[in-house]
């Protein structure tokens, strides 16, 4: 028994020094910073650890450390770019006069160029973006809108029912949503839990310039259907 060694106080003061050390450097970091909700979690792990015990401070700390992460990453935004047909064209070349009724009615559709990785927080706030978009009404109120997942990692159970209430939402307001740059396992997880369906008007493209393509053909059919030029 090599411990038994070891007299019980030079254990102890190790200890003590090394768990010292390790208390000053998590509590200085959120003080320079003045990170008062980090310092609050430090302290507050601590003292769970005092009087509780360490397992179930461990499991404070990361159930906290969780929380802390959802708020921040939910703080910095999903939506990296929004742009309406107005201010964007499909790389596809058509006569003038149908790129001018296109321009015409541009707010009818919106590409979101969505980033990072999709969870509840992020996939609400991105639903509180198109509400107030869809509010807002106008002249050509808005009936396409493309959601681009090139810059998406993955999406949890949360952020992918948040996007099942969004895609409800539009089709109440008849707006046809569709998904651009999916991965295929983004895509497969999507026919799994049904925001992809064969026979839908909201449909999975490869990129962002073919979606719009499509939503321009939308738009050119039914001004046709209506007998405009």
């Amino acid at each position: 028994n090599l411990l038994g060694l070891i007299p019980t106080p030079v254990l102890a003061g190790l200890l003590m020094f090394v768990g010292s050390g390790l208390v000053v450097e998590a509590v200085q970091g959120p003080l320079r910073q003045r990170a008062w909700f980090e310092l609050f979690v430090t302290v507050s792990i601590l003292l769970v650890c005092v009087t509780q015990g360490y397992i179930t401070g461990v499991l404070a700390g990361l159930v906290c450390s969780c929380l802390f992460f959802a708020i921040s990453y939910g703080r910095i935004g999903v939506v990296r770019r929004h742009l309406s047909r107005a201010q964007l064209s499909s790389d596809v070349s058509r006569a003038p006069e149908l790129l001018q009724m296109l321009r015409r009615q541009g707010n009818a559709v919106h590409v979101y160029w969505l980033t990072g990785y999709l969870f509840f927080g992020s996939s609400e706030q991105l639903f509180e973006e198109v509400r107030k978009e869809i509010e807002k009404g106008g002249e050509t109120p808005l009936r396409y809108l493309i959601l681009d997942f090139s810059s998406v990692p993955g999406a949890d159970a949360s952020g992918r029912a948040s996007l099942g209430k969004l895609k409800t939402y539009c089709a109440k307001q008849k707006i046809e949503v569709s998904f651009s740059g999916l991965s295929p396992e983004m895509e497969r997880s999507f026919k799994r839990v049904g925001l992809l369906r064969d026979g839908e008007a909201n449909r999975s493209f490869d990129d962002h310039n073919r979606a719009l393509d499509w939503c321009e053909q939308q738009i050119i059919e039914a001004a046709r259907a209506r007998g405009e030029p």
